[in-house]
């Protein structure tokens, strides 16, 4: 579903790389920026990890950038500073971001910084915004790659785990 949102269009996709099974789920056939470069016009792809965008340039992807989600400002180009417009970030008619917003402290701080990057009538396709999306990728990824499911209530470790950052987090 994400997919049919890029068809023919310009689209920036955040958090393109799920390092460090970059190179595993593009072989496997599960790589969502694989899927949207097959779709997209023109795709782009922003993530902070320098060592999952190596990977997707190994894959020989373009167009990767690296900077923290919730700071779009400060994005550079995977290598160093754009040299041209041509590189520039922005605009998009589309910005992708599957099971991203969980994973960012500060969301709105991302989708304030989106506004900067979209084009007229652009739109932001999220995906993955709530425990019950996070939960049921888990069980989807469990059963497709046989993993094992840890719950983040049930088990004792995990629950010792949240306790010890709520602390922290009150601090």
């Amino acid at each position: 579903e994400l997919v049919a949102h890029a068809r023919g269009r310009r689209v920036l996709h955040l958090g393109c790389t799920n390092w460090p099974y970059t190179a595993e789920s593009d072989r496997a056939g599960t790589r969502l920026h694989r899927h949207l470069a097959e779709a997209a016009g023109e795709l782009w792809g922003l993530d902070g990890d320098g060592e999952g965008l190596a990977a997707l340039r190994e894959l020989g992807f373009d167009h990767l950038w690296l900077g923290d989600l919730e700071d779009l400002a400060a994005a550079e180009p995977l290598g160093g500073r754009a040299a041209d417009d041509d590189e520039a970030l922005g605009p998009f008619d589309v910005v992708v971001a599957g099971e991203v917003l969980e994973h960012l402290g500060r969301p709105a701080a991302l989708l304030e910084g989106l506004r900067s990057l979209l084009a007229p009538g652009g739109e932001v396709v999220l995906a993955g915004d709530s425990y019950s999306d996070a939960y049921d990728h888990a069980v989807r990824l469990q059963k497709e790659q046989g993993l094992t499911f840890v719950h983040p209530f049930d088990d004792p470790d995990v629950i010792a785990g949240q306790g010890t950052i709520a602390m922290e987090i009150l601090r």
